[in-house]
């Protein structure tokens, strides 16, 4: 194929019921407007190959469910912002949606399946204060048959389980008010007849919201785990029969409260069951363990048809709890702790078993995902639980991406305040990020690669940062990469850590060189304040999200000071000698372009030329030329002083260029012209004419007319064929190729490619960038974009 994707990197969504597992380990999770797929299993979960994008919501997605019990795993649900359902099906290894399920009128939060009896249920809850009962025969599609009204409250977790040898379904549904309401679902004969659906029970005893619902299928019966704010969880035994339970293992007020709360109810005959069942509800256990909010509780899946009694928790107190009851005693107690220490995270929203519990993933309020792998195949008291390689991805918009020099790694910048490393790993075709360089307190606008091992970049505040790579990257990298980078070792830091209450990040130096550097007391400053946890160690493998978090940081080398107000862009000459930035901007006196020299980090120019914000800047490939875009409309170029090459002076500048603001801009090969790309829509050619000091710009004409505002461009670094490639990036996400003929004079160019949805992103595409290096005829174009992806384009130039 002409353009395929190698990495597609994006967060998990900051919130309970986004992420689910397959009996087969597919997982599926929410982010953005889609619904993305990896499989766990193997050396690593690639953040590229393997991934599978499902795209068919049109606003963001709150929510996934697999089907359980299908064998083939070819059934998904998906509830979104807007109030849709989707059923996703997968046919010829191609997944599609199968039907939209609209029915709700404010954001779906939750959704339970089931399916057996000749049927498949389908519960679902949204801000409406409604849950939808759907039901599917094998012939039909899903079919709103019961709505159950809430009143003024919420739906915050639901589960569907069959009553054991009935046609009757069991729904729990949890709310805000602290009690779990429990709903008999009596599939009638024939099932196309609605289903009799009868409140049996409001079960009591948390203090909190519940968030959180479980059924398993135990011998002796049902047994539903709930989890709440309150920190606790709970364990409801539903059984057959009149009795009550057996107390004898209970303390005399736990025997108490569980004659309390207990519930009993009746079921009809029905297909299956000839004859009313009986059926009685009883608190059987309180698992107290955690410290913070429980957002999920997961049981293990069956092993060889058997369910194990084993029970995963997650909590915001960055902890999941592998939970079992004691083999002499029965009391459920704690078989395995596993989580985060340290760090700037707030916990877990969700944990998963994997298909058959040897992997447990969790994701948390970063969105991340965190990945162990068990030492021991299935339920296992003494396994232990080792760390694993997990996806992981911006979870807020993405502002801006640049690659190094050598086209090793891609730096990328979000509103998350974070800049991460992503690059492909040396045995196999998978990415990942291997650093977070940067984990800031401003929302990350700008970014600039200066060096391989150094960078730039700029947030909402006044300040540029300066990072220079640690000894223990250069290492981890050569060894993952088999791309070698140096940098002087007099520079060359073990690694940084961050001040408390602090942005910078601090160098910390070996022994050795910290001696050295304490005798100096211009550079005393770096050791002080150090207190977050940092472990220098050089890796193998890619890093797990725990050492992201904080043994991956860069040294800041150096602030820059000199804008009065917030950085909107920043780009750095390509022989690495000069940093250009410009910032937010209202008036001329603002709007100027400030010129850094990288030897000294002193500033060396300051460039009037327009009235409003800077969108752009990009110097062309000798850096004879520094071309800027704004949103005053106007383009502007500035000519290097032959005397002196790190002076720039105004050259051209080009008023209403566009009609609307220039949003991009980029170089074409040799020099000699560039395109500007704008909220109008279009996308115009400038070209030069005469030689020396005679140079003049003008408008060649219109490349492209497109279908809705430009945001970002790029243009690949080399010729194909003789002819320029333009990358084009759109306001709804849309990406598109397009080439020139052998002359660049001959317009509009032609359009060769559009990426399909599952290739495109969902919202307005910030940057566009090339990889500067180029062979066996295949580029890398990268794209990123405010619907949180990053997203790596492997391009074959002999298919264009």
């Amino acid at each position: 194929p002409l353009m395929e994707a190698e990495l597609v990197a994006c967060g998990c969504r900051k919130a309970p019921h986004s992420a689910d597992c397959s009996a087969d380990g597919t997982v599926a999770y929410a982010a953005s407007r889609f619904v993305i797929l990896f499989q766990l299993g193997g050396e690593c979960v690639q953040a590229g190959y393997g991934k599978t994008v499902l795209v068919g919501h049109a606003s963001a997605v709150h929510t996934v469910r697999w089907l359980p019990g299908d064998a083939r795993e070819e059934n998904l649900f998906s509830g979104a912002e807007d109030g849709d359902l989707i059923w996703w099906a997968k046919q010829d290894a191609t997944w599609a949606p199968a039907q939209t399920l609209s029915a709700h009128k404010g954001s779906v939060q939750c959704v339970a399946a089931l399916q057996g009896n000749g049927v498949a249920l389908l519960a679902s809850s949204a801000s409406d204060h409604v849950v939808n009962i759907w039901i599917k025969t094998d012939t039909q599609s899903f079919s709103l048959h019961a709505s159950i009204a809430l009143g003024r409250g919420f739906a915050l977790a639901l589960a569907l389980a069959w009553l054991p040898d009935t046609a009757t379904a069991l729904l729990a549904v949890a709310g805000e008010d602290t009690r779990i309401a429990l709903h008999t679902i009596s599939i009638a004969s024939p099932a196309s007849e609605s289903p009799v659906i009868t409140r049996v029970a409001s079960l009591a005893g948390h203090e909190d919201w519940v968030t959180s619902l479980s059924f398993a299928l135990l011998p002796e019966g049902l047994i539903l785990a709930s989890g709440s704010q309150d920190t606790y969880i709970r364990l409801w035994a539903i059984q057959r029969g009149v009795d009550a339970p057996t107390t004898a293992r209970l303390s005399i007020a736990e025997r108490a409260e569980a004659q309390l709360i207990q519930h009993r109810f009746s079921t009809p005959a029905d297909g299956v069951a000839a004859t009313p069942q009986q059926y009685q509800v009883s608190f059987d256990a309180l698992l107290m363990g955690h410290d913070g909010q429980v957002f999920s509780t997961c049981w293990h899946p069956p092993c060889d048809g058997t369910q194990p009694r084993v029970l995963l928790s997650a909590s915001m107190d960055k902890t999941m709890i592998v939970w079992r009851p004691d083999e002499e005693s029965g009391i459920w107690v704690e078989a395995a702790r596993v989580g985060e220490v340290g760090g700037n995270t707030l916990g877990f929203y969700g944990g998963l078993f994997g298909p058959r519990g040897e992997y447990i993933l969790s994701h948390g309020y970063q969105g991340a995902f965190h990945l162990w792998r068990a030492s021991a195949p299935g339920p296992d008291a003494r396994c232990q639980w080792e760390p694993a390689v997990a996806p992981s991805g911006h979870f807020a918009p993405v502002t801006d991406a640049d690659w190094d020099s050598r086209g090793s790694y891609l730096l990328t910048v979000s509103e998350d305040q974070t800049t991460r490393i992503f690059a492909r790993v040396r045995d196999g075709p998978g990415w990942h990020e291997l650093a977070r360089p940067q984990v800031h307190g401003y929302d990350l606008q700008c970014v600039a690669s200066i060096t391989p091992t150094m960078f730039v970049t700029g947030a909402d505040e006044k300040v540029l940062r300066v990072f220079e790579a640690p000894a223990t990257f250069l290492e981890t990298f050569a060894n993952i990469t088999g791309v070698a980078h140096t940098t002087p070792a007099s520079r060359a830091a073990l690694g940084a850590s961050v001040p408390a209450l602090g942005l910078s990040n601090k160098a910390v130096f070996t022994d050795t060189i910290a001696q050295e550097v304490i005798s100096r007391p211009d550079t005393n400053d770096r050791l002080e304040g150090a207190v977050l946890p940092f472990a220098p160690a050089v890796l193998a493998h890619p890093p797990y999200e725990e050492h992201l978090l904080q043994n991956t940081l860069w040294p800041e080398s150096r602030k820059l000071y000199g804008h009065g107000y917030e950085l909107l862009c920043v780009a750095a000459s390509h022989d690495g000698r000069l940093v250009a930035s410009a910032a937010k901007a209202s008036k001329a006196e603002h709007a100027t372009i400030r010129l850094w020299d990288v030897a000294t980090w002193a500033e060396v120019g300051e460039l009037p030329g327009h009235n409003l914000s800077v969108t752009q800047l990009a110097f062309s490939g000798n850096d004879q030329w520094l071309l800027s875009g704004s949103r005053d409309r106007q383009w502007s170029i500035f000519r290097r002083e032959n005397e002196n090459p790190l002076a720039y002076v105004p050259h051209t500048a080009m008023p209403k260029a566009h009609e609307r603001i220039i949003w991009s801009v980029g170089w074409c090969p040799g020099d000699t012209a560039f395109v500007t790309a704008s909220r109008d829509k279009t996308i115009k050619l400038w070209g030069s004419s005469g030689e020396g000091d005679d140079v003049t710009w003008s408008l060649v004409g219109l490349i492209a007319h497109m279908e809705e505002s430009v945001t970002a461009v790029a243009i690949l670094p080399v010729l194909v064929a003789g002819t320029v490639v333009l990358a084009v990036g759109l306001e709804s996400g849309a990406t598109h190729l397009i080439r020139s003929g052998p002359s660049l004079n001959v317009l509009p160019w032609t359009r060769v490619y559009t990426a399909p949805p599952a290739s495109a992103h969902a919202a307005h595409v910030t940057r566009l960038r090339w990889s500067p290096v180029v062979t066996d005829s295949v580029a890398h174009l990268a794209s990123v974009a405010r619907d949180t992806l990053v997203r790596v384009h492997r391009v074959s130039l002999n298919s264009l």
